[in-house]
């Protein structure tokens, strides 16, 4: 097989589900591509799923030459899930792909991937010299802990040519202040690092030193272009967090794209929004700005601090701006943030919303 592209995606559809001996015949036909470059797996809802994985697996390890690998396992069954067994079976794979510059691994909700699990999926990743860019995406409930986040800091330092990394954790993953302090120390050794995504979902950590360890590393990043920050709801992400964020991100001094989202209940409110707002007054070159805040009762003080920043952006092409329901900015913060925009004089997209009340332009 000549071509350089090969895709393999299972939906989750009860009459689309493998069986063994379709397995089988897949993953012995998928041996015979060994020219493959860029190889997407996707797999849903599954029966017998390690079983069929094996098969699978076992015809992409013949697959040296692939350079961008896109795995993705979304959510399983109680009996089902990916595991132990499947991490051995990815790490075992991903140890033979030695021309690995792309990885993007997701595993859905309800996969037990604990430390363990990562532990095996990284001994796969680790000394990948030619890796740039890395994602690894964590569902809900999959109970990672602090000892997975420990196994992915070691995986990453010893990757250290990375420039694009982004990490994702779903709720009740147990990530807590070590955790962030675990994915903090990772940052050291990314000196080469442009695009940084960080995502904690619901109640991922509730400790503000866990946000002051993750935002002080992020300063180490000094090449950083894009950075995208999302704060799931119940994180407890106000007026100390954000503190923390102004003060770690402040010394970045080539960003031109710029990610914020804080969601419901996070007790940001005014001063929080004005430390948010602080943060990114610097950035006189960014080119996209997103900054997406849910209900957080941020008022219109913690608006015309926004309306404030948001004046000076004089290269600023694209702005999401999402303030969603409870955030009470009244007319006045709404009028401050119409009157910075129309300053903007480079701007070429506009995404508004306040509240109930939404507009695009």
């Amino acid at each position: 097989m000549n071509s350089q592209d090969l895709i393999i995606y299972q939906t989750n559809n009860s009459s689309n589900k493998l069986d063994e001996e379709c397995s089988f015949y897949l993953g012995e036909a998928i041996k015979e591509c060994q020219n493959i470059q860029h190889l997407t797996f996707k797999i849903e809802d599954q029966n017998n799923m390690n079983q069929i994985l094996a098969y699978i697996l076992q015809g992409i390890s013949f697959c040296k030459k692939i350079k961008e690998f896109r795995f993705h396992v979304g959510e399983q069954q109680i009996g089902e899930e990916f595991g132990v067994d499947g991490s051995r079976m990815l790490g075992f794979v991903l140890n033979e792909l030695k021309q690995l510059e792309k990885l993007h691994i997701t595993l859905g909700n309800n996969n037990l991937i604990d430390a363990e699990s990562v532990e095996l999926i990284c001994q796969g990743i680790k000394d990948q010299s030619l890796l740039q860019e890395f994602s690894f995406v964590f569902g809900d409930f999959n109970g990672l802990g602090v000892q997975g986040l420990d196994q992915i800091s070691q995986m990453v330092a010893s990757n250290q040519g990375l420039k694009f990394l982004s990490l994702k954790f779903g709720k009740d993953n147990q990530i807590g202040e070590n955790g962030l302090k675990s994915i903090g120390g990772l940052l050291h050794n990314l000196p080469k690092l442009v695009q940084l995504d960080i995502y904690l979902g619901k109640q991922c950590c509730t400790n503000s030193k866990g946000f002051q360890h993750l935002f002080s590393s992020i300063k180490s990043c000094q090449n950083l272009k894009n950075l995208k920050i999302f704060i799931g709801e119940g994180n407890n992400f106000g007026e100390m967090e954000s503190l923390g964020f102004e003060q770690g991100i402040q010394e970045l001094l080539y960003i031109e794209e710029l990610s914020i989202l804080v969601g419901d209940n996070n007790n940001l409110k005014s001063t929080g929004t004005k430390n948010i707002a602080n943060s990114i007054r610097k950035y006189q070159n960014l080119k996209t700005l997103t900054i997406n805040i849910l209900y957080n009762e941020i008022g219109k003080l913690g608006a015309q601090e926004l309306a404030c920043s948001l004046q000076n952006f004089n290269s600023l092409i694209q702005l999401n701006l999402l303030l969603g329901n409870c955030n009470f900015i009244e007319s006045e913060g709404a009028e401050s943030l119409s009157q910075a925009i129309q300053k903007l004089k480079n701007l070429r997209y506009l995404d508004i919303h306040l509240g109930k009340q939404s507009r695009y332009y």
